[in-house]
């Protein structure tokens, strides 16, 4: 009997513990997606650009994290959704790194990009692996 208590007690940590990895990657994607707004004039004044050409930026993104999370949605079930939420976490970690050093507007929507088509791999593979996980 007390063998089983053990059991369902390391199973329940086990849980634990994968949703707080999963909080941690939820708590990436609201900081990734809070950036955008406040670095915007910063990043104008880098690339020399204005805010009509910034509209490419914002378009891609809306273009690229919906293709995330139909993505993330088919390869769930053929792909370990860790290793998924891994190389999106690392995609994501990556873009948000080569952003601020972005020399001209191609290469900052290029990075955006990358980073929205990771948030939505985030998006849709954190919940449904929450989902399995409990």
């Amino acid at each position: 009997m007390e063998s089983i208590m053990k059991t369902r007690k390391s199973v329940y940590l086990s849980k634990l513990f994968r949703t707080s990895v999963l909080f941690g990657c939820f708590f990436s994607f609201g900081f990734s997606r809070s950036l955008a707004g406040p670095t915007m004039l910063e990043l104008e004044k880098q690339v020399h650009g204005n805010a009509n050409t910034f509209q490419i930026v914002f378009l891609l993104g809306a273009i690229t994290f919906p293709l995330g999370n139909i993505l993330a949605g088919f390869i769930m079930d053929k792909i370990s959704p860790c290793l998924i939420l891994f190389f999106a976490t690392l995609i994501l970690s990556f873009s948000n790194c080569s952003i601020p050093f972005s020399p001209n507007i191609t290469v900052l929507a290029t990075g955006t990009s990358f980073s929205e088509f990771a948030l939505g791999l985030i998006d849709t593979g954190a919940n449904v692996y929450c989902l399995q996980i409990w």
